[in-house]
Parts: C-alpha cells; structure tokens; sequence
C-alpha cells in the first residue's frame, strides 16, 4: 500500500492537463479552483471533477472534439467538507435500488459476495428503508443493480465474477452514512439474523466474523434462548478461530461476548 499526500496545485494542473488532453495553460484556472476546493486530496479531487461532469459544469464537446468547462459556476458551487460528504450527496442522487443494495453491502465489509447480498435481499423485507413503493423483482435484477453501481465508480468486479469490492475506503464509508444513525444498529442486526439463518454451515464458517459482528451491535438478549445460544457459539468459534492468529484482543472481545450471553 502506498500512501499519497495531498497534491501541490501544480500536480493537480498536470492531473487535469492528462485528464482533459489541454495543455497546463489552458487548465491552470480550472487546476486553481480544484485544488482549491479539494486541498489537493487525490481521490477527492478525482470525484470532484466526476460531479462536475454530472452536473453539467465539466462536459466533452463533440463537435470541437474538446473539453470545456464553466469556470464560473465551478467557483460558486460549495464544496463539501470533505470527500465522504460529496460521495454521500453521489448516492442520494442514485436509483433506490443502488441505494438499498449500497447499504447492504457496506455493511458487509469492504468486500462482498454476491451469492450474499442476493440471500439479504431475498430474504428479509426491507421495505421500511426504501423511498419507493416498488419491489425488487419488479425492477431490476441484483446483477443490473451492481453494474449500475460499478458503472458509477462505486464497487468493482473481482476476477471470479461473484465477488466485488468498493472501489475506495471513503466510498464504503459514505454507503454506511446512508442508513439513519438511529436505524444503524437494527438495521445491521437484521442482516445479521437473516445471514445466520439463511447461510450454510460452510458459508457461515466463510463469513463468521462478518456475522458475527453484525449480530454483536445489540437486540440479542431479547431473543429466544436458542438463538443466544447459537451466538454464544460463534462467538466461540469466532474466538478461537483468532486465537490460532495470535490477535489476543480480538479473542478476547469474542470469548467475553460469548459468554455475557
């Protein structure tokens, strides 16, 4: 992993000048106002410019064959905090499907199987969370829904086709955002349970800590007794599948939640 720093403003410009095929004289206001408005972040300024073009201010003129932009209304659009934010205003804009299958996934980790989101998704009513009144068999397949979302710069496919991952750290970060803070937990918890009882017990073994973290943000001591018992085991297993890694203090959180049930 390599660590970048925040670009200089002349970085930024030769950025841009590779990007849009235009000299640095022809970008250095534009290069100016970007930088200015993304501190130089090189991730934030790569989103930046994306918004900028789905707004309409940064667009490829087919007919001189060139960029052009409006400088402008680039300097009086308000940038926002920081990158997350800006993703976060991205997704609202999305189909509701992106949205919802967005926010599944974020829960999920920064990698994801599609043979998992389609057992959520199939299995549990998410009703309560979308903002429309269609289902999910009525639009499109769980497959349209992720192209949308790579087409986006969202996730990406991983080489065996089933299994994806988001494109960046701050893109999983801004997914989670999606779901109200009050709702976090029991919206997490509820993937949780609906993996528990719908996965295999090799599935399960697969992705025992993703379950198992899902179910530890709360509502267990107020489930029936054979589910607290079924936590308290993969809490076990979970703790005992750390333990042969050496990481003491995960193993220790896992065994204290498997036995405070």
């Amino acid at each position: 992993k390599i660590n970048v720093g925040n670009l200089s403003v002349d970085a930024v410009n030769y950025m841009i000048s590779d990007l849009l095929c235009e000299s640095i004289d022809v970008v250095d206001s534009l290069a100016k106002t970007v930088h200015h408005k993304t501190h130089g972040n090189v991730f934030y300024v790569i989103q930046f410019l994306m918004a900028l073009q789905d707004e309409g201010l940064l667009s490829y003129n087919l007919l001189f064959l060139k960029w052009e932009w409006d400088l402008d209304r680039i300097k009086e659009k308000v940038a926002t905090k920081n990158v997350v934010d800006l993703l976060l205003s991205k997704m609202k804009t999305l189909p509701y499907q992106v949205r919802e299958a967005m926010k599944l996934v974020a829960c999920l980790g920064s990698f994801f199987e599609l043979s998992m989101l389609k057992i959520i998704m199939s299995s549990y009513d998410f009703s309560q969370y979308v903002d429309a009144p269609e289902s999910w068999e009525n639009d499109f397949k769980i497959e349209n829904i992720l192209e949308i979302a790579i087409n986006e710069g969202l996730i990406e496919k991983l080489g065996n086709e089933t299994s994806y991952k988001f494109a960046h750290d701050e893109i999983q970060r801004a997914a989670c955002l999606l779901i109200p803070e009050n709702e976090s937990s029991i919206f997490r918890y509820k993937i949780g349970r609906t993996l528990l009882e719908k996965l295999t017990k090799k599935q399960l073994d697969k992705n025992l800590f993703v379950v198992v973290d899902l179910l530890s943000v709360g509502g267990s001591s107020t489930e029936p007794e054979n589910i607290q018992v079924s936590l308290s085991i993969l809490n076990h297993d979970a703790a005992q599948k750390v333990f042969s890694t050496f990481a003491f203090a995960p193993c220790i959180k896992y065994a204290k939640a498997g036995i405070s049930l």
